[in-house]
């Protein structure tokens, strides 16, 4: 599939307006003839849809009662992303979906805002579609996205099996570093959202540590990491 002549998976910037003509053209397309998208396309589609959903959700919440969480594509503060992320699991639980249901929708909507946003993050840091490191010593990468999507062999239903974004040096093809976005959707669910006697929080700091050491393979080298949540408030935490 491609969207304006050039194919989705190589398209270099996802703002709103791309994502929501990639949903809709998608969305078409699988309608009439769904053969004539691969797995991958299928995929981001998918993806797509979660992150056109969470951001239009906190518009609507925004215009109705002042809520300042604020999300878009732009690889946002992580601490604030984490707050909104959040802020939406928090309102599901509120709904008849089972817990364990929810928290997979909650993994897959969380990975799909990370791979737009640190798609959006790599190309924009570097020239043109060719991604130099941080040491600016002549080596150039390609970013490749890696989408899988099927039915989960634990629950039966349908889920992200990978979702994620390689750099290939252009020159040597063993030069890889994978960010793993359904990764950190699951340590988000599983370990940054805290249930504190009934008062739920969110550990915006550890999550964007995470994400940090995600981005590159000298992050957790880099990076001091704080004290999760969850050691600081003990026995305080229910699961």
């Amino acid at each position: 599939m491609k969207l304006n002549g050039t194919k989705i998976t190589k398209i270099e910037h996802f703002d709103i307006k791309t994502v929501r003509k990639l949903l809709d053209e998608g969305q078409k397309m699988l309608r009439l003839n769904p053969s004539q998208l691969d797995n991958t396309e299928k995929a981001l589609l998918i993806a797509a849809e979660h992150a056109v959903n969470l951001i239009e959700f906190f518009g609507t919440r925004s215009s109705k009662d002042g809520h300042t969480a604020r999300v878009t594509l732009e690889a946002d503060d992580m601490s604030d992303l984490a707050a909104a992320l959040a802020s939406n699991y928090h309102i599901g639980l509120l709904s008849d979906m089972d817990r364990r249901d929810w928290d997979l929708m909650m993994i897959d909507k969380t990975a799909s805002l990370l791979l737009f946003e640190i798609w959006n993050l790599y190309h924009m840091e570097l020239d043109e579609a060719e991604l130099a490191d941080v040491e600016d010593d002549g080596k150039q990468y390609e970013a490749v996205m890696h989408l899988e999507y099927g039915a989960d062999i634990t629950t039966g239903r349908e889920h992200f099996r990978k979702l994620g974004i390689e750099l290939v040096n252009e020159n040597d093809p063993t030069d890889t570093w994978y960010f793993d976005a359904l990764r950190l959707g699951r340590e988000f669910v599983s370990q940054d959202i805290l249930n504190a006697g009934g008062v739920f929080a969110v550990d915006a700091p550890y999550f964007s540590y995470r994400v940090g050491c995600a981005l590159t393979a000298e992050g957790k080298d880099i990076l001091e990491a704080p004290v999760p949540m969850r050691i600081q408030l003990g026995g305080q935490l229910k699961e």
